[in-house]
This record gives C-alpha cells, sequence and structure tokens, in this order.
C-alpha cells in the first residue's frame, strides 16, 4: 500500500524531489533496487544537492554489485560537504 501511495504522491507531484525519495526508499525495501536507483536519480535529477539521495543510491548500487557507482555517489557527497556519512561508506567499502 505505501507503493501505491507513493505513486499516487509522485503523479500528484512529479516536479518534487522528495516524493520520488521516498518511493525510492520503498522499492529498496521491497529489494527492487534497479527501481529504487531510477527514482534516487529522478530525485537528484530534482535536487541535485540531495545528500540522501546519493547515499542510499549507492547503497543500491553496492546491492546490485556496482562498487564503482556506489563508490563515486558516496564521493559525491564528500563534494557536497557531508564528510561524515561519506567517509564511513568510502572507508568500508571503496578500497
Amino acid at each position: 500500500r505505501a507503493l501505491q501511495f507513493c505513486n499516487k504522491a509522485v503523479e500528484l507531484n512529479p516536479k518534487k524531489d522528495t516524493v520520488y525519495y521516498q518511493r525510492a526508499n520503498i522499492k529498496f525495501m521491497l529489494k527492487d533496487f534497479n527501481g529504487s536507483i531510477k527514482d534516487y536519480n529522478k530525485a537528484i535529477e530534482l535536487n541535485s544537492k540531495y545528500i540522501d539521495a546519493y547515499y542510499s543510491r549507492g547503497i543500491s548500487k553496492y546491492k546490485l554489485g556496482d562498487k564503482e557507482g556506489a563508490c563515486l555517489d558516496w564521493k559525491n557527497i564528500l563534494l557536497l560537504g557531508d564528510t561524515i556519512l561519506a567517509k564511513e561508506e568510502i572507508s568500508r567499502y571503496c578500497k
């Protein structure tokens, strides 16, 4: 039901980054990592400084075996100024 609610929210607010982010999180929980990446991409397209979307998209990419893509997303977080979140993931997964 949460996914249906988010689908409706996207339909009503197609220019709002947070509705794509929330739908992506639900898809992630459902292990639809490709679907979550698509929605994180849209959230980032609407807000290029959306740190949480970069972080979560990195996790989705990592789950799909795209370590390079995940590390790139986490390094982008560094560029946006969130060093704590980024450094933890980079030191753990991007050696």
